[in-house]
């Protein structure tokens, strides 16, 4: 059984792809996990760090991967890895004593193995389900600073929470929280601003989410105000730059509590339309935004709400409304490029014949040389157009048929063998100049 110190992975639990697996491959994909954990492997930025092996290894194993390439995948991602600092005896015991005097480590990674050892314990004595409640979705003080310091560094904490609850495993989810809490709260903080904003205003929401994504270049003040300095350290400058142009904008995305599945699948929707239609800029070679991705990785996270019952509905409703705002956000933040899904579905890949379905394609981003962002877009995709299907005819749909999804994953897998030497990704997407550039941010170690 799956403890917060031990990882098993149950070879009858299917995961949010719904694919059957053999014995081996579970064995294996828990193996690795458990490793991981006990090596507290990280990857370092220059906010914080988070860890990619268990996204990696559990999208792989979700998408129907096999031992051989669960292993191959994470000896890919060992040299990216570092082991964090030790632990501080006297903090864990004052974390265990009084969480209150957890304020003045947040933020700083030097403790990130007190905070993981603290939720270790604490998801063993109350359960994963309570932890996450009092921690980071309850409406205490403590709970909300943590839950505004999910949201920075791309929400990966939020995205190692996902795959702990997919599969149902507490240590994922201490790991997800202690990563939450030595991250910053700048976008937390700012997106407080905006529900606040959004509260004050009785309006209901009057466009479509992709509209307003669509509409967003149409509001100068709030677009020029991000393009300054290094873009990719733009939402760096939220508080700085924008607050008074953002706010009114982003406050616009409300949900109505009643009609909570279909705003599910069109966020998720939007999100893909996002990431895959904004790939092009003649004459390079299609790639996909290493920022926007991430919010596509992220989206199916909502589709884990609905059947959560031990989530409040009121905090289901919340944490849409922010993904909402944050994917716009970060799309301005990427200078806005423009979405050019025509171009997606008049795209000709370098297969002949094609194959005949995304999940298909889903085989080949086994063994992608990179830390398993590929294959994490390519299972975003699938389950974007598998939630899409129920809703062809509204008019938030984008992507509006499987051919487009296909053509969509068949950019994914060009982009990234096509310049696998490379980074595979363009960093701001909307900005001319990024794709004259190699796209590794600074100090990102790169392979000879």
């Amino acid at each position: 059984m799956a403890t917060s110190y031990k990882i098993q992975v149950d070879p009858g639990h299917c995961g949010l792809m719904g694919y059957k697996f053999d014995e081996s491959a579970a064995t294996k994909v828990s193996e690795l996990l458990q490793k991981d954990l006990e090596n507290h492997h990280v990857f370092f930025t220059a906010k914080g760090f988070h860890n990619h092996v268990a996204h990696h290894l559990l999208t792989i194993y979700g998408t129907g991967g096999n031992s051989e390439a669960l292993q191959n995948a994470f000896d890919m991602d060992s040299p990216f890895q570092a082991a964090t600092v030790k632990p501080h005896a006297e903090v864990l015991e004052e974390l265990q004593s009084d969480w209150a005097s957890a304020h003045k480590y947040l933020g700083d990674v030097n403790y990130y193995p007190d905070f993981l050892r603290f939720f270790q314990g604490e998801v063993e004595k109350k359960g994963w389900q309570q932890v996450v409640l009092d921690h980071l979705l309850g409406d205490t003080e403590g709970a909300q600073e943590l839950f505004n310091r999910s949201w920075s560094s791309f929400a990966h904490s939020l995205i190692q929470l996902m795959y702990g609850i997919e599969w149902e495993q507490p240590a994922i989810i201490a790991e997800a929280l202690a990563q939450a809490a030595i991250h910053d709260d700048y976008v937390g903080t700012f997106l407080s601003k905006v529900e606040k904003a959004a509260a004050a205003d009785p309006s209901k929401m009057s466009l479509t989410l992709p509209e307003l994504l669509e509409q967003v270049h149409s509001d100068e003040d709030f677009v020029n105000s991000l393009r300054h300095g290094d873009p990719n350290e733009m939402l760096d400058g939220v508080e700085v730059f924008c607050p008074d142009e953002a706010i009114p904008y982003l406050s616009r995305v409300k949900i109505d509590p009643g009609d909570m599945e279909e705003r599910v699948a069109e966020n998720i929707h939007t999100a893909a339309y996002m990431a895959s239609a904004s790939v092009f800029h003649p004459p390079h070679v299609p790639r996909y935004d290493f920022f926007l991705i991430h919010h596509l990785t992220l989206a199916p996270i909502l589709a884990l709400l609905g059947p959560a019952t031990w989530i409040p509905e009121k905090v289901k409703h919340r944490i849409l409304e922010w993904k909402g705002r944050f994917d716009i956000l970060q799309y301005v933040a990427r200078w806005c490029p423009p979405p050019q899904i025509e171009s997606v579905a008049k795209y000709t890949p370098h297969d002949a014949p094609l194959v005949g379905s995304t999940e298909e394609l889903l085989p080949r981003f086994h063994g992608q040389p990179d830390d398993g962002h590929a294959v994490k877009v390519a299972r975003a995709l699938v389950i974007a157009q598998r939630i899409s299907r129920k809703y062809r005819d509204r008019p938030w749909i984008r992507i509006k048929d499987d051919a487009t999804w296909l053509k969509a994953m068949y950019v994914l897998l060009d982009s990234t063998i096509l310049i696998h030497s490379g980074f595979p990704w363009v960093r701001s997407a909307g900005r001319d100049e990024a794709w004259e550039e190699s796209g590794y941010p600074k100090g990102f170690p790169t392979r000879a």
